[in-house]
């Protein structure tokens, strides 16, 4: 919380009017005491010069907390300080009305659409949680949640992706700062503060280009009225931007009516974004829970769904379990609301990624675009897709369109950069390298793969000191550890290359995903029988990442094998079942059962 105070103080100007202070008063004591003697005053005026001095700095920094500059004149501030936990015996919230804008006139930098036709671009920062026991940190990142999910379906109006806005949280920088990196025109930024069954929502537009508000305005009701609240904020702010935007259509989200349904669905969102098995679990019981709650809870069910297809791709369950399991789900929830964009994707990575149908995966997709132009995950998955199927070109244009809208994306800078790089735009591809960098400075992803990048353009000296720092970011990675061991057979480091083969053995128990990384690791240092023989064995398991080996560049040396080519074939294979039915589950416990990590938590028994 200490760093959303330092933000809260830089964002109320606090700190720049301390600096000013000093510096008047550094002045003014210089001018005391050149002039003072001069004029034959008392000793005892200098001192008191000082005094005043003093005295009035905390007050200047009280009148630059409480009120601020707006185009319209100076008003009393209105949203909460985040200045952390409260104590929990203190008294409620004030009342405040249920609907208190302050619209500016248009002008300069007011956010304002003056053209029919422009587009205007809103990032949303999630909203601080201000509430008395600091645990409500799901409930304010889902109101934000919903309200840049309803202003994405409007037309003429750009909304920057949740990955992108998300990497923001907590963040000391100016607002406008944030929305330039973001590239948006306008910022929300918001607070909730929630009291026994009363909440307050506190929420401010303000313009990048020069820092004053557009709108504001506070919510103040029980937890029954926020999903009726999320719509009215996010109408009040496309009717605030002006004539460019209108409604897109009907939004189709897969809603519920119950409060309590809702909230255990945020708590399973909240979860469903970390990497651990035990967080992904929970989540699925959330999600579960909102479903007990609402049966026809759509985007529940999309919620289980990808819970499920990311313990696949994170290793924590084998794809003969996870995979027809998250397409039960997204099944469920397009039988419920055939227009959710959210279930078509869910979807489509299952066709793509276990049943390995390209075309029934990219109709998924386009539907999903279709249905919601500005879902940004979607279109980073489309261009995961399509570099994965080898038409890079397209990937490209997909994924540059998806950076617009999500520029802090990690795993969409990553696939735009193997994406330039499969299609022979090496220097294009360094360069996104770098500018994701500079906005993600510590993610080893992108380290990864401008390490991947420099060790085919033959620097592998260069490259080795990339995949070592990004090692260093994440040791437990397989793709980090296969790069840098790639690395070092090209700078013939043999008894390194033993070590990293051995640490991604060690690994081996921990992972459903490993026999993919080994097999990936053993072509690196070039045992390209254990290879095959590895991406074999992840054809008969239907292994998630098994569509990568097309483009993974630690099978470059075997591209041209014909039992290479065999595996890829594979995924038409009669044995995988057709879209919509499922293995019998004695015959996946029978698959299943001498698996390594057989009957650890979370596995079939």
């Amino acid at each position: 919380m200490a760093r959303s105070f330092l933000g809260e103080l830089y964002r109320r100007k606090v700190v720049k009017v301390g600096l000013v202070y000093a510096l008047v008063s550094f002045a003014a004591m210089e001018v005391a005491g050149n002039f003072f003697p001069a004029l034959h005053l008392p000793d005892w005026g200098e001192t008191l010069v000082a005094a005043l001095l003093i005295l009035g700095f905390p007050v200047a920094l009280a009148l630059a907390w409480a009120f601020e500059v707006t185009p319209t004149g100076i008003r009393l501030e209105v949203a909460q300080p985040r200045t952390g936990p409260q104590d929990a015996g203190s008294a409620p919230p004030p009342q405040a009305p249920s609907a208190a804008a302050t619209v500016p006139a248009d002008g300069p930098g007011s956010g304002r659409a003056s053209d029919p036709g422009q587009v205007w671009s809103v990032a949303v920062l999630p909203f601080a949680d201000l509430s008395p026991g600091q645990d409500q940190g799901f409930f304010a990142e889902g109101v934000a949640e919903e309200i840049r999910h309803a202003m994405s379906r409007v037309s003429g109006l750009s909304v920057v992706a949740r990955s992108s806005s998300m990497a923001f949280r907590d963040s000391a920088l100016d607002v406008r700062e944030i929305g330039r990196r973001l590239g948006a025109s306008s910022v929300l930024e918001g607070s909730l503060r929630k009291w026994k069954d009363r909440v307050v929502i506190t929420t401010r537009l303000i313009g990048v280009a020069d820092g004053f508000d557009i709108w504001s305005e506070v919510y103040d009701g029980t937890s029954d009225d926020i999903l009726a609240v999320q719509s009215q904020i996010a109408a009040a702010i496309v009717a605030t931007l002006g004539p460019g935007p209108t409604a897109n259509g009907p939004v189709i989200r897969g809603n519920t009516t119950s409060p309590e349904a809702h909230r255990a669905f945020l708590k399973g969102r909240h979860l469903c974004d970390r990497t651990g098995l035990k967080d992904l679990q929970r989540a699925t019981q959330y999600f579960h829970t909102a479903i007990q709650l609402d049966g026809l809870y759509a985007a529940a069910h999309v919620g289980i769904s990808d819970a499920h297809i990311n313990m696949a791709r994170l290793g924590h369950e084998p794809a003969l379990r996870a995979m027809p399991a998250a397409e039960a789900a997204a099944l469920r929830a397009l039988a419920i609301e055939p227009r959710l964009a959210a279930a078509h994707k869910s979807l489509a990575v299952v066709l793509h990624r276990f049943y390995r149908d390209p075309q029934a995966a990219e109709e998924e997709f386009d539907r999903a675009l279709e249905l919601n132009p500005g879902y940004a995950s979607a279109r980073n998955a489309l261009g995961e897709f399509l570099t994965l199927e080898g038409r890079y070109e397209q990937a490209i244009e997909v994924l540059e369109l998806a950076r617009d809208v999500d520029p802090v994306s990690t795993m969409g800078s990553s696939n735009l950069v193997l994406a330039y790089h499969m299609a022979g735009h090496h220097d294009r591809a360094l360069d996104v390298a770098e500018e994701a960098l500079t906005l993600d400075p510590q993610s080893p992803a992108v380290h990864c793969v401008l390490g991947l990048l420099l060790l085919q353009r033959d620097r592998p000296d260069e490259a080795s000191r990339r995949l070592q720092h990004a090692r260093q970011l994440d040791p437990a990675d397989p793709e980090t550890i296969t790069a840098l061991a790639g690395a070092c057979r090209a700078l013939r480091r043999t008894h390194e290359m033993d070590r990293l083969r051995q640490a991604m053995e060690e690994l081996r128990d921990r992972s459903y995903s490993m026999p993919y990384h080994l097999a990936a690791i053993a072509a690196a240092i070039g045992d390209h029988e254990a290879a095959l023989a590895g991406l074999e064995a992840c054809a008969r398991e239907q292994a998630f990442h098994l569509v990568k080996a097309r483009v993974d560049p630690a099978f470059h040396d075997l591209r041209t094998s014909p039992r290479f080519q065999e595996v890829l074939l594979s995924r038409r294979s009669d044995t995988v079942p057709a879209p919509g039915t499922f293995r019998g589950q004695r015959a996946i416990r029978d698959q299943l059962r001498h698996h390594p990590m057989a009957g650890l938590p979370g596995t079939v028994e």
